[in-house]
């Protein structure tokens, strides 16, 4: 499904289409009602809890969003099956549009609004699929990336997002500057939605680790690293072995946190991996499971209890997981290279300053390549010559003032310069 479609795109109105909503009718509920059985016609005060009351979905970590999912334990093989279904209904994307080297900037755009409104890690994976299959099938100009964007985070907010305190596009519009209308956004919503024909639940990466948190280590995978540990902790203090040492973990839930956080960091890394785009996204989150139990020296790396969960061979999980860790070195070393760059910056910023245009300069730029010897003899000459400059300023101060004396006691002068207090000795004035 490859189409590239030059229009311009937000000029669709509403005025086309005809949609019919039934009327809903109002229901003050928590409100004292008369009941039919109540035959005195007294009220009843004693309310029903119609609607449950919960935080701000925002304010709620994903270890948080994973425990108040439990309650679906009873029947979550068959959700498992449903996501299962529904994932091969997603968008086959092709990347041959002009704007797809926008991708990056737009992927950055994206988290930066999700993490201002803090908005669930389904909502940025969701959105960037629905901006994917729509730079795919439209050429869109490039002043209105950041509406296509911002367009595709609002609808997939509606989604996933579980309270309607969902960002409005006025919120999210002051990140671009109030460049766009209220106008430009509906007309764009209306060209996205039409082209998912309004069918937009697709599971994400971010959706299928959800489901696999829990699964990441079992007790016995944590009772065997222990064992692990201390071997290789031991040969490591005797110098048989050279090899890196894993990290200690005290307690079960104290392992299983670590590593659900190295989870769900390689969940966001694959958003920035193209080929991942089109692969399916619960043969992807099990593979981040396989490189997280790699990465933190968890043996084995796939084990039936996981193949059993997921459904997938350990032929069909390594591919993903080798590109997976690839992938993580690589971004670890672009932030080892960005905290160097920052480090030489900062130890050169002082230096910017040192020249002799400013009056200031350091030792080091003025240090020569000069023996210690001849350092001595320069700082010994400089020493001297410092010292006949003050010499010579004292002597022709002192004369300076003589003359000075000289001329304002002339009578040439006027008496406003010969009236001088010269102190000559204490309570002693001439």
């Amino acid at each position: 499904m490859n189409i590239s479609t030059t229009l311009d795109i937000f000029d669709c109105g509403y005025a086309s289409l005809s949609c019919f909503s039934p009327e809903i009718p109002i229901t003050n509920f928590g409100v004292g009602v008369p009941w039919p059985e109540e035959a005195s016609g007294a009220v009843v005060t004693d309310m029903i809890d119609v609607f449950r009351k919960c935080s701000n979905i925002y304010e709620l970590s994903t270890d948080q969003r994973i425990e108040k999912s439990q309650w679906i334990c009873d029947y979550s093989d068959d959700i498992y099956q449903t996501l299962r279904e529904t994932e091969l209904c997603r968008i086959v994307l092709g990347f041959h549009s002009e704007q797809s080297v926008f991708r990056p900037s737009m992927l950055r755009l994206l988290k930066v609004a999700a993490e201002m409104h803090r908005l669930s890690r389904t909502t940025l994976h969701l959105a960037l699929y629905l901006l994917d299959g729509f730079m795919d099938n439209y050429t869109i100009r490039t002043e209105k990336l950041n509406l296509a964007a911002l367009t595709c985070l609002i609808i997939a907010a509606k989604i996933e997002e579980a309270d309607i305190n969902a960002p409005k596009f006025v919120d999210l519009n002051k990140l671009v500057g109030d460049f766009y209308t209220l106008d430009d956004f509906r007309k764009a919503e209306m060209k996205v939605l039409m082209l998912f024909h309004f069918d937009l639940i697709r599971p994400t990466v971010a959706t299928f680790a959800e489901y696999f948190a829990n699964n990441v280590i079992t007790l016995h995978d944590f009772q065997m690293y222990l064992q692990n540990w201390h071997a290789y902790s031991y040969g490591y203090r005797c110098g048989q072995t050279t090899d890196i040492v894993s990290p200690f973990y005290r307690t079960y839930d104290e392992m299983a946190t670590a590593l659900s956080k190295l989870l769900f960091e390689l969940v966001d890394e694959s958003l920035s991996y193209v080929k991942f785009a089109n692969a399916r996204p619960s043969v992807v989150a099990a593979s981040c499971i396989a490189a997280v139990r790699h990465l933190s020296f968890v043996r084995p790396t796939w084990t039936p209890y996981l193949e059993k969960i997921t459904e997938y061979s350990s032929e069909v999980v390594t591919p993903y997981m080798e590109a997976i860790i690839a992938l993580h070195n690589l971004h670890l070393s672009k932030i080892q290279a960005m905290l160097y760059a920052a480090a030489k910056f900062s130890t050169n910023e002082g230096n910017l300053c040192d020249s002799p245009e400013s009056g200031f300069v350091s030792v080091c730029d003025t240090k020569s390549e000069l023996s210690d010897e001849e350092d001595k003899q320069k700082e010994k000459q400089t020493s001297l010559i410092l010292g006949k400059r003050t010499h010579s300023a004292v002597l022709q101060e002192d004369s300076t003032e003589e003359q000075y004396d000289n001329t304002s006691l002339s009578t040439e002068c006027p008496m406003a310069k010969r009236r001088r207090i010269i102190v000559t000795s204490p309570g002693e004035i001439i």
